[in-house]
């Protein structure tokens, strides 16, 4: 594992670390700067799709596979030691060995097209994981034991997201927080607030400050079938989900919610 900077976190109990939203957004920025260093052809300043596959592998020197998981509630995992999953294979539920610091992505993403906006919010997703979560779990080699679907304790030593894990930043209740962490500098990073501005000059106003309201969204003067035609190429751009580039956009105060907001 290579270029995956060494943040000054703070940790909470359990090692889990206290981050603020801005700290990510910086974080993911820094990382993408340092990527187009080496990468010229990328600008984490420009509106494009981050190249989420060749940081993971080339640049972090991550493992990555795809998988059929035996728990079919599973589109993701990364794991911070050695050991076995189960995994479906011809019809069978077979064990398959994984390395530390390997990322494992539900196979049903990868052969699906219309799926490719939840395949990067998924990889970028486990990254963030790798990015922030290794203290809180990696622990020493265990290769002869199985990781995850039993009830062995060491299953701890690797995280699995699940459907309703993954872009699921709207809902903060009860919310279990490394994973709203992996989800928002997955947002971060596949839409960085730069980029996301470059995309918007042309249509971005400044709201007036009235004092003790909450200022109006950036596009709040834009209309609708315009906003609606610009989303989609917004969507196209950056190669994410609706409801990825949607709650980015009411994250950063481009949209607000409402009717509009569900129809785009």
């Amino acid at each position: 594992m290579k270029n995956i900077p060494e943040f000054n976190l703070k940790y909470g109990k359990n090692d889990t670390p206290i981050l603020r939203a801005t700290e990510i957004d910086n974080h993911s920025s820094f990382i993408l700067q340092e990527y187009s260093k080496s990468h010229p052809e990328y600008s984490f300043l420009n509106p494009q799709a981050t190249p989420i596959e060749n940081i993971i592998e080339l640049y972090c020197g991550i493992s990555m596979d795809f998988q059929s998981f035996a728990d079919e509630y599973v589109l993701g995992m990364t794991s911070f030691s050695k050991g076995y999953i189960n995994i479906v294979r011809d019809g069978q539920i077979v064990p398959y060995k994984v390395d530390k610091g390997m990322i494992i992505i539900s196979s049903e993403l990868e052969a699906d097209e219309k799926q490719e906006g939840r395949l990067n919010y998924t990889l970028a997703h486990e990254l963030g994981h790798n990015v922030y979560h290794r203290r809180k779990f990696e622990e020493p080699d265990y290769s002869t034991q199985p990781l995850l679907f039993d009830e062995d304790p060491k299953e701890s030593f690797a995280i699995t997201c699940h459907r309703d894990n993954i872009e699921n930043l709207d809902n903060t209740q009860g919310r279990d927080w490394i994973e709203w962490q992996a989800d928002y500098f997955a947002s971060c990073f596949l839409m960085p607030k730069e980029a996301v501005a470059e995309f918007w000059k042309d249509y971005k106003k400044e709201p007036e400050f009235v004092f003790g309201e909450e200022p109006a969204p950036y596009l709040a003067e834009m209309p609708y079938n315009e906003l609606k035609a610009e989303f989609l190429r917004f969507v196209s751009t950056f190669r994410v989900s609706k409801k990825a580039a949607k709650i980015r956009l009411k994250k950063l105060n481009y949209i607000t919610g409402g009717a509009a907001y569900d129809c785009l």
